[in-house]
């Protein structure tokens, strides 16, 4: 099957392909690793419309600028960005030799943090000639309104069941619903979120959309951000999320001294004025992670107890970001 594929890269990109492996197939990506006769590197093919390709190459080429280290990405012989085969677009990058360290250290939080933080700081300004020509903050209460809905036909469909996991989900769903009708009203009347969220995109930051501790890789020299098909113009707390939720999994507890040095370690490069900062814990105190774990029904692959530690994590975490929110 890849036969073809690789027949087409090697004439394109003007090498001779001396071994292979397939690194991942989904409905949503293809990646496979090459080693040629000029060097290493990684095919991959996102399966996005190719407006939605060239905004992605967009960012990473104004965030390399910027000083951020992400993989480059080598045009074809004729100066393409990608190549167009098949139907699809296939991008040939840079391999990084990396490891992801421990999600729960000490080391493994400041450092990501730090080059979250610095990431989210360098892309104000970027103008897009392929983006959308508003930012994801637009739709926050339409989401919020979405999830709070859900999460209460959820409720509704299974009021009666006799299954122990779903018991045990209802025991809590109220406090979670309560949570997301709180940062709904906050948000809504929030002045400056109000006001913030209709500015041009460019004046909004950068979001990577999936910044978990496998999409950054550590070299000896630097820290690498990969993975960025679902970067999009939205908030840090949609980045600082994404990072918590890792930990959390990897550490089995909430931890307010973890969370609190991560964001004073991120705002050492990130700088946040008090509404801002505001904004941060409303949208994380929202129950998003619990939204998921409905809607994606994760409890059907979790046991009782892994149910319960769940449920505990998220109601510590979403307790402390209530009490803790910046007046």
């Amino acid at each position: 099957m890849l036969d073809p594929l690789l027949l087409a890269a090697s004439s394109h990109y003007g090498f001779n392909i001396e071994n292979y492996e397939l690194l991942h197939e989904t409905s949503r990506t293809l990646v496979v690793s090459l080693e040629t006769t000029k060097g290493s590197y990684v095919l991959k093919s996102i399966y996005v419309t190719e407006k939605r390709l060239q905004f992605i190459l967009e960012v990473e080429h104004f965030l390399r600028q910027k000083g951020i280290s992400i993989p480059m990405v080598y045009p074809t012989l004729s100066g393409e960005s990608y190549l167009n085969w098949g139907g699809d677009h296939f991008v040939l990058q840079e391999k990084i030799q990396g490891t992801s360290n421990s999600p729960s250290s000490l080391d493994a939080i400041t450092s990501k943090a730090a080059i979250l933080g610095t990431m989210h700081n360098v892309s104000l300004g970027f103008h897009s000639h392929f983006g959308p020509d508003y930012a994801e903050e637009q739709d926050w209460e339409k989401h919020y309104i979405r999830k709070i809905r859900d999460m209460i036909e959820w409720k509704d469909r299974f009021s009666k069941s006799r299954s122990a996991k779903k018991k045990i989900i209802l025991n809590e769903i109220d406090s979670y619903l309560m949570a997301g009708t709180r940062a709904l009203k906050l948000i809504h009347f929030h002045t400056q979120f109000q006001r913030w969220k209709d500015l041009p995109p460019y004046e909004h930051y950068i979001s990577h959309g999936d910044f978990h501790s496998e999409n950054i890789l550590y070299t000896e020299e630097q820290l690498y951000i990969i993975d960025w098909e679902f970067v999009r113009y939205n908030y840090p707390s949609k980045d600082i999320g994404r990072l918590l939720n890792s930990l959390l999994k990897h550490s089995g507890s909430w931890d307010n001294n973890s969370f609190q040095n991560l964001i004073q370690h991120y705002t050492r490069y990130n700088p946040l004025n008090d509404w801002q900062l505001q904004l941060l814990y409303l949208d994380l105190s929202f129950p998003h992670n619990f939204y998921r774990f409905l809607q994606n029904r994760m409890y059907k692959e979790m046991s009782i107890e892994e149910i319960e530690v769940f449920l505990r994590r998220e109601h510590d975490k979403t307790s402390y970001l209530i009490k803790e929110y910046p007046n």
